[in-house]
């Protein structure tokens, strides 16, 4: 061990310790659920354009790359989704 380098703690402030824990998981809970609403408002294309190719009936042809960004795009959000998951039960 390296002294020079070492933080000796002759105490610990568990309340405090646990309510800065709590503070920084409820902070980057907000800043997920912010980033998706984010995520939203830029995808509103991406799942409109889903509707109408299953609305309309064209071929998947037509919507090939469409359907890969949509797929893509909900992947993204699912990872949002099990990352607000995983913090809240932190919690």
């Amino acid at each position: 061990h390296n002294q020079s380098n070492a933080i000796f703690l002759w105490t610990v402030r568990r309340p405090r310790m646990f309510r800065t824990v709590v503070d920084d998981v409820c902070r980057a809970l907000v800043n997920l659920r912010l980033r998706r609403q984010h995520e939203m408002e830029l995808g509103k294309d991406w799942i409109e354009r889903a509707k109408e190719a299953d609305v309309g009936g064209e071929e998947e042809n037509d919507h090939a790359l469409d359907r890969i960004n949509y797929e893509r795009f909900c992947q993204g959000l699912e990872r949002l989704d099990n990352a607000c998951l995983q913090l809240d039960e932190t919690l």
